[in-house]
């Protein structure tokens, strides 16, 4: 095509192309200048004009997509002069190579035109993608939406929308269309811009989890945390439950002594202390808003945070383990001073007191302790057997209430004791008993005088207002009064006995009580026998409380026995009510406070108090009004009680002042409370602090924005600065770069030094680039990736002082605290605008596929966009997912070459090797997939599952030949830079029962020689943990005797390129002698590689050489065909 070219429109309206370099308002990118012209220099121009508006029209369509709204004018007026052409050559080059899908779509839903990003984005052929309609792709459009989609779209007006597409393989996912109704010579057509929104949906949800991870660890923490500054001694920040356990609106910025009791110099040696890292336990005591004194345990570290060596506090509340051991010591006191005896004692009938309090001596007559702990119990029992009987009856219920026993003193008087026990388990495991010991000997002597009397009462419990039942020890029914019958429905006549009774009353339950009721034979006064449901003839429940005693003092089976109930089922369910409506009110995170009519409190809960700093002894009496911030006037309160008086109900937000004069806002509801008379008796006020979600909210704003590590703009705040400077009128005069800077071998950081190490030389990294002069923008958009928006008018200029900058002032040696000096390496990606892309995404995108070439090429240097490294980026892109589906999938397999001992031809060994045959790629060489696994961090998942095959397999192969084979397996140099890698190795070796003599580790030779210190010393690990060590491709690389030497391997391989001299070339035949020699001389045995002739065997045998693999043996094999070898 020539340089210079004219056309006219059958509307005369004209185009001309000038000469490259001319002025003009749009053009072609020059990577399709270049299809055009192939003399126009790859260096040239970046923008070719055009003089016609035809030709202007194609930049003004792609910028459709930024929303600017006069473009549509312009394309309007462009496509009308094109009259039936839609596109010339130039302008179909441009649509087609778009990076976006372009669709122009007709009334019936058919496509006119597609271009091959849409075609890719979908997966079809552009031929198939136009024979199908926009309902074959879009999930949810039919006829009737399209035609009124199509009938709503103005003319001249852009719509963005979020649809679904499918693909051709039937997998749908999300896009943003951007639509333009056009007409061109009355036909009508929708020009559609397509975007694949998964990736940009997949960060949002990555976004998400890490402000909810880092919500989780601090600001929503159970545990009242705070960070101090031991400088200014001031609290730098607080979560929400310090602020629920101080009661402050806000702790941030308080100075520590405000809480901590201790005086500002003791504060300040305790925090030397814990910066200093001496100690990290403290027991405090700290003050509350409300002035009171909690004891508190505080845990307390250092923590870097800007530069700047900050402490972070845990607080733990001790107030009630303090007031728990008070109580104790108060309970001892108590029992000390008791008036009943309390005792402990040993089991069974030989039982003796262990311990006895004061008045335990008063009751038996003992002027000291000693006279009783030591001595058997049954001593003091007038019938000693006793003893053992109610050991066992407290052994088998586990405690005794108040059974009546006869007994002496130490001076033989008789007595009558109320004795109530119960078991216990001490701290080293034994069980005793320990008990109360009642003296009722006058309580006993009365009751005989009432037994006298009990016929002139027997008459009198028939009119008894209470339930009464009279009854013989073995279930008789002597008498049941009018009360009883009334209450429970039933007739005297069906319930003759207890045993009847306790079936209608308490069904299911009638054998326990039935228990009860039979220890009441023993019982020798009045028992408490507690609350029991019982059902009533017509199957209503009731509760009575039951009380029994005794009529008879014997224990004859026609004993009389009395029992009593008092009915509480309304009691009960009163008590039920009144405490469910205390413990909402005192548990309460809510503040309520109760008023009477006159509107003067009259109750508030602890929230009231924890949010507002008032006690309820400093408001009781008084009107809310205290609490007026004086934010709401006048009017704003009669509306509130207007709207009280009238609905009954005020909810709303509102300011108030709290106890120290600071203002909270806060939710409040009000209510009023009347009587079943209607009586309005109280009002009841409901509030929420409002203070920490307000504060939440700014932090949530915060971390939208910005990397919590450095401080720095995060990747979606960066990529709204680019799309804005894009936007700006001032960007024609002031071209956009990209630099992408990515830490070179960061992950090495982090597996060396640990994550907090790595977390600290980030920071320091952003620091050094925040003092990057020229830089508009700075943002960590990865984990160890840096991204600087330039805007110049001079770019190349302000470019190279940037990268200079970086590798000058950047890219140094960082220092940190206790570790040596860690060198610094910036790989740096180049991308400008519009060269390289007119999207914040697709310039970032492509610094990034430059930087990684900069990686690949030089370490620390720096690289310019290119088209054709991103089409590369993108096939090791694919490359890369192929391989994690088949490492997820286990489609790698392991071949084995065989390794031969010479002198009896025998097989002694095998060199494992990894194959992947791809189900869409075919055989895939390792020397392509191995790499990529190293550079993409696949490399142990990979490595990890051919390991547990080979390791499974190389056993069977042992079994077949013999107890000396031993399975060669290679790794990554990378993996020695892993602390746990021996320990891992070992445990797959383990699980397959592999003896670790068995197997044999494959480093090459170059590897062994360039490993640093923790390498060096995994390799010693793995040797003294019975793992053999092998020298790979020996001869290839630049060794150390003094090094070989030291590593003690075990053997070496000689390259096969010294293996294919033989016989050749007598020079490489004495290189592979002196190798050979020189191996002995080390202790090391000697395996030849690539052994393909006999010859060459000979000759290796000849030499010494012990071991030796190649085709001349075997190729490698799968496990099934190398086992029939």
């Amino acid at each position: 095509m020539p340089r210079e070219w004219a056309r006219r429109s059958p509307n005369n309206c004209s185009a001309t192309r000038r000469p490259a370099g001319a002025p003009g308002r749009a053009g072609l990118h020059h990577r399709h200048w270049r299809r055009s012209d192939p003399a126009q220099p790859r260096r040239g121009p970046i923008l070719q004009p055009f003089e016609t508006p035809v030709k202007a029209s194609i930049s003004h369509l792609a910028r459709i997509r930024t929303g600017r709204a006069h473009d549509a004018v312009i394309l309007d007026r462009q496509f009308r002069c094109n009259q039936g052409s839609f596109l010339n050559d130039a302008e179909r080059l441009l649509l087609d190579h778009a990076p976006d899908g372009i669709f122009w779509t007709r009334r019936d839903g058919s496509f006119e035109y597609v271009n091959q990003a849409a075609a890719a984005m979908l997966g079809y052929s552009r031929e198939a993608l136009l024979n199908l309609r926009i309902f074959d792709i879009d999930t949810a459009m039919d006829a009737q939406l399209w035609d009124a989609h199509w009938k709503s779209t103005a003319p001249r007006e852009s719509v963005t929308l979020e649809r679904r597409h499918r693909r051709a393989d039937g997998t749908d996912f999300p896009v943003e269309v951007i639509v333009r109704h056009l007409q061109q010579n009355g036909v009508a057509v929708h020009f559609s811009f397509v975007r694949d929104l998964t990736q940009q949906q997949h960060l949002e949800a990555a976004r998400r989890s890490r402000n909810q991870y880092l919500q989780a660890l601090f600001v929503d923490s159970p545990m009242p945390q705070f960070i101090v500054d031991p400088e200014s001694m001031t609290l730098t920040d607080a979560n929400r439950a310090a602020h629920a356990f101080y009661g402050y609106a806000e702790l941030r910025g308080m100075a520590l002594s405000r809480i901590n009791t201790l005086s500002p110099e003791q504060i300040r040696q305790e925090m030397e202390r814990a910066r200093i890292g001496a100690q990290g336990f403290f027991c405090f005591r700290h003050r509350m808003a409300n002035g009171e004194i909690r004891p508190v345990h505080v845990f307390s570290g250092p923590i870097e945070h800007d530069g700047r060596q900050l402490l972070h506090s845990t607080i733990e509340d001790v107030s009630a383990i303090q007031e728990a051991r008070e109580a104790l010591e108060g309970y001892r006191d108590l029992v000390e001073r008791l008036p009943i005896g309390v005792y402990r004692a040993t089991l069974g009938g030989d039982g003796v007191f262990l311990s006895v309090n004061p008045a335990m001596c008063a009751i038996f007559d003992a002027d000291s302790e000693t006279e009783l702990v030591g001595h058997r119990a049954a001593e003091f029992y007038a019938r000693p057997e006793q003893r053992a009987e109610f050991s066992q009856r407290v052994q088998t219920a586990g405690e005794a209430r108040r059974e009546i026993v006869e007994a002496r003193t130490c001076t033989g008087r008789p007595i009558w004791i109320a004795l109530s026990s119960r078991t216990t388990t001490l701290d080293e495991g034994s069980t005793i008993i320990e008990g109360a010991v009642e003296d009722i000997t006058d309580l006993h002597q009365t009751q005989q005088k009432l037994e006298q009397a009990f016929a002139q009462f027997a008459h009198a419990v028939g009119a008894a207002p209470i339930p009464i039942i009279l009854f013989r020890a073995d279930g008789r029914i002597e008498e049941i009064n009018r009360a009883w019958l009334d209450l429970t429905g039933y007739r005297r006549e069906e319930i003759p006995t207890v045993q009847e009774w306790t079936r209608l009353a308490y069904g299911e339950r009638q054998a326990a009580v039935l228990d009860g009721i039979a220890r009441l034979r023993q019982i020798h006064g009045l028992v408490e026998e507690g609350d029991f449901e019982i059902r009533c003839k017509d199957g209503s429940t009731r509760i009575w409380a039951f009380r029994s005693a005794p009529l008879e003092p014997d224990d004859s089976p026609d004993r009389l026995l009395i029992s009593t109930a008092t009915d509480i089922t309304g009691a009960r369910a009163s008590e039920a009510r009144m405490r469910q409506a205390e413990a909402v009110i005192e548990s309460a995170n809510e503040g309520i406070t109760i008023t009477g009519p006159d509107r003067s409190i009259e109750r508030v809960n602890p929230a009231f108090t924890r949010i507002t700093g008032y006690a309820e002894s400093e408001v009781l009496g008084k009107n809310p009004r205290i609490l007026s911030s004086g934010r709401q006037d006048a009017s704003f309160y009669r509306r509130m009680w207007n709207s009280i008086d009238q609905r009954g109900h005020w909810q709303g937000e509102i300011w108030n002042r709290r106890k120290n004069g600071e203002i909270y806002p806060e939710w409040l509801s009000i209510s009023a409370v009347h009587d079943t008379d209607g009586r309005l008796v109280n009002y009841a006020a409901v509030f929420t602090n409002l203070t920490e979600l307000k504060a939440s909210e700014t932090r949530l704003d915060y971390l939208q924005r910005k990397d919590v590590l450095t401080g720095l703009d995060n990747r979606t705040m960066f990529l709204r600065q680019i799309d804005l400077a894009i936007k700006s009128p001032a960007h024609s005069r002031n071209p956009l770069t990209v630099l992408l800077c990515g830490v070179d071998r960061f992950q090495r950081i982090n597996a060396s030094l640990g994550y907090p190490a790595g977390d600290r030389v980030l920071r320091r990294i952003g620091q050094r680039l925040s003092r990057i002069s020229g830089t508009h923008r700075i943002a960590r958009v990865a984990g160890d990736q840096f991204a600087l928006l330039l805007r110049s008018t001079q770019a190349d200029k302000t470019t190279r002082r940037a990268l200079g900058a970086i590798q000058n002032s950047v890219a140094r040696d960082i220092k940190l605290a206790q570790l040596p000096p860690i060198p610094i390496s910036i790989s740096i990606g180049i991308a400008r605008h519009p060269n390289d892309g007119d999207t914040a995404e697709t310039l970032l995108g492509n610094a990034e596929t430059a930087m990684v070439r900069a990686k690949l090429e030089r370490r620390g240097g720096s690289a310019f966009f290119s088209p054709e490294e991103n089409q590369n980026a993108h096939r090791l892109l694919l490359l890369e997912t192929d391989l994690r589906r088949a490492i997820e999938a286990r489609e790698l397999t392991v071949f084995y070459q065989p390794i031969v001992r010479l002198r009896d031809r025998r097989i002694v060994g095998a060199e494992a090797l990894a194959r992947w045959h791809s189900a869409a790629r075919g055989h895939v060489p390792p020397d392509v997939f191995i790499p990529l696994a190293e550079e993409t961090g696949l490399i142990w998942p990979l490595t990890q599952i051919l390991l547990e095959r080979a390791a499974v397999e190389a056993l069977q192969m042992r079994q077949r030949f013999g107890s000396e084979f031993r399975l060669a397996f290679n790794f990554s140099a990378l993996q020695l830079d892993d602390p746990g890698f021996a320990e891992q190795v070992f445990a797959r070796l383990a699980a397959a029962g592999l003896p670790r003599d068995a197997f044999e580790m494959e480093l090459t030779e170059s590897t062994m020689m360039s490993q640093d210190k923790r390498a060096s010393e995994m390799l010693v690990q793995l040797r003294n943990g019975g793992i053999r060590l092998s020298i790979d491709d020996f001869g290839t690389g630049f060794s150390s005797l003094a090094y070989l030497h030291q590593l003690k391997a075990h053997s070496l391989k000689i390259d096969q390129r010294f293996i294919a001299q033989l016989g050749d070339d007598p020079a490489g035949e004495q290189i592979t002698e002196s190798i050979i020699a020189m191996a002995h001389a080390l202790g090391m045995q000697v395996i030849a590689e690539g052994v393909e002739t006999e010859l060459q065997r000979d000759r290796l045998d000849a030499l010494n050489c012990e071991y030796a693999q190649g085709y001349l043996f075997s190729p490698p094999r799968p496990f099934d065909e190398f086992m029939q070898l």
